[in-house]
This record gives structure tokens, C-alpha cells and sequence, in this order.
């Protein structure tokens, strides 16, 4: 799922006009580098972390390929691994956020790997499903 520069700004936007009265009520925090308060850092942070998670890393096609010979087993315990994985940050990515600080990264890297796994996830369990029913049409065809 692609999410638009539109779509990430009206969230944004939602985030501060929501969250102003608490805010009001709070204590005044250290700005951030950029100028922003650490909890629209972290908020903007956690966000692009999400948005960079692009590539599942061919989980769909192996899936496929595991529910076509092994059915629902195999499906199964694709879908252990994926839930279970735990996605690094690739190096150019780690450049990009060089810069910002140690929690901000952290946050980041968290959004990033929370949404790899999702993803994941979501595509072992459709190809795994799509093997499964592969494998079903195979039995039953070479039963009659």
C-alpha cells in the first residue's frame, strides 16, 4: 500500500490539531534539532520508518511455492517465520536517519521493522493460501 505525500500530511496535520489541548495542559518540551517537539519527531519518525517498508523480500513467492507442496502445514509455519522475523534496517537507510537522534533513529527503526513484518506476514499468508489451494487442486486431480 503506497501512501501519498497528501495522505501523510493530512495525518500529520490531524496529529497536532488533535493532540493541541494536551499539549496546552503539558509542560513545554525540548525542541528538536529541526524545531519540532520530540513527540511530532517521533510521530514523523514512526511514520517514515512505515512508509520506507516497501520490499517483503520474496516471502509471497516462496509461500506459494511451500503451500503448493506442503498445503496448509506448510502455510502454517511460513506464516510462524514471518511473524517471528526480525528485519534489519538496510545500511542506506541507517545513512539517511545518520543524523537524527539516538531515539528518533530508534523509533524509526521500530516503525520500519513493525511494518516488514506485517507485510510479511500478510503476503506469507496469501501466497501460503494460494500454494494450499494449488496443492488441493493437484490432489484432488490426481484422484480421479
Amino acid at each position: 500500500m503506497k501512501i501519498s505525500t497528501h495522505a501523510l500530511a493530512v495525518v500529520l496535520t490531524s496529529m497536532l490539531v488533535f493532540s493541541a489541548p494536551l499539549y496546552a495542559q503539558q509542560q513545554p518540551a525540548a525542541a528538536t534539532v529541526s524545531g519540532q517537539s520530540p513527540e511530532v519527531a517521533m510521530a514523523k519518525a514512526r511514520l517514515d520508518g512505515e512508509i520506507a517498508a516497501l520490499n517483503t523480500g520474496g516471502w509471497f513467492g516462496r509461500s506459494v511455492a511451500i503451500g503448493a507442496v506442503t498445503g496448509l502445514i506448510g502455510t502454517t509455519i511460513t506464516y510462524a517465520v514471518a511473524a517471528t522475523s526480525t528485519p534489519e534496517l538496510p545500511a542506506e537507510k541507517k545513512l539517511a536517519i545518520a543524523n537524527l537522534s539516538p531515539d528518533v533513529q530508534a523509533i524509526y527503526e521500530k516503525g520500519y521493522a513493525d511494518k516488514v513484518r506485517a507485510r510479511r506476514k500478510s503476503t506469507s499468508l496469501k501466497g501460503g493460501l494460494l500454494g494450499t489451494v494449488a496443492f488441493i487442486v493437484l490432489v484432488a486431480s490426481s484422484g480421479s
